[in-house]
C-alpha cells in the first residue's frame, strides 16, 4: 500500500498559492483595520479626557472636613491636582480651614487645589 498521497496537479497548486495569498492578505488587513481601530479609540478617549478637564465643574465646599476626608471628596467630584506641599500623616487628621480656589467656583478639573488646615 502506498502511503504517501498523489502528488497536486498544477490546478491544484495554483489554487492552494491563491488561497494561501488570500488568506494572507485577508488576515493581514484584518490585523491593520484592528491597529486603526485601537489607535483611533485612544486617541477618541483622550480627545474626551480633554474636554472633561476642560469643561470642570463646581468646586464643592470642603472646609469643616479632614484633610483625608476633603480630599476624598474633591476627587470624587473629579480634581485631582491638589497641593500637596509638607502634608504629613498627621496633617490628614486635621481639619481643612480654607481652601483656594473658594467652593462654588466653578474651574476645570486641571485646576490645581489648595487646602489649608488648622495647625
Amino acid at each position: 500500500m502506498n502511503d504517501t498521497a498523489p502528488p497536486l496537479r498544477e490546478r491544484d497548486r495554483s489554487s492552494v498559492i491563491m488561497g494561501l495569498i488570500l488568506a494572507t492578505l485577508i488576515l493581514g488587513g484584518g490585523c491593520a483595520i484592528l491597529v486603526g481601530s485601537q489607535a483611533e479609540y485612544y486617541e477618541n478617549r483622550a480627545d474626551a479626557r480633554e474636554a472633561l478637564v476642560r469643561k470642570g465643574g463646581t468646586l464643592p465646599d470642603v472646609t469643616g472636613l479632614t484633610w483625608a476626608e476633603a480630599v476624598e471628596r474633591l476627587q470624587g467630584s473629579g480634581y485631582w491636582l491638589l497641593n500637596r506641599t509638607e502634608v504629613t500623616i498627621a496633617d490628614e487628621s486635621r481639619f481643612v480651614t480654607r481652601q483656594d480656589p473658594v467652593a462654588g467656583s466653578r474651574v476645570p478639573y486641571s485646576t490645581r487645589i489648595t487646602l489649608i488646615t488648622d495647625t
